[in-house]
């Protein structure tokens, strides 16, 4: 497979240019849903231990089990979050690799 940096390589870099920026523009709300997700994955994880703070005893393995439940919760939720995005992540960069090779080469060149 052709890397990123491959396919820049020989060609005109205002174009190459032009083509980051689409993707960032691509990438960012992608990135931020994603972001705010994972957040919100964290913030329930938190708020899970509190409650096993609260109904357990320290030390207890009721508590233990408790807390690690909310911990393997928050990391499948933080996955799927993960696993949504995807895709669209791969769109991006799909397009912009579609987008610098289209460029020509560098002036002079």
């Amino acid at each position: 497979m052709i890397s990123a940096k491959d396919t820049c390589l020989n060609r005109d870099y205002e174009c190459v240019e032009d083509c980051r920026a689409i993707r960032q523009g691509c990438l960012q709300p992608i990135l931020e849903i994603r972001d705010a997700a994972i957040d919100a994955c964290n913030a329930t994880r938190a708020g899970a231990i509190d409650i096993c703070r609260g109904l357990y005893d320290p030390q207890t393995p009721e508590r233990d089990a408790c807390v690690d439940q909310a911990q393997i919760d928050a990391f499948e939720c933080r996955d799927e979050a993960r696993e949504v995005a995807r895709p669209y992540l791969i769109v991006c960069r799909d397009q912009f690799l579609t987008c610098a090779q289209g460029c020509p080469l560098p002036a002079g060149g």
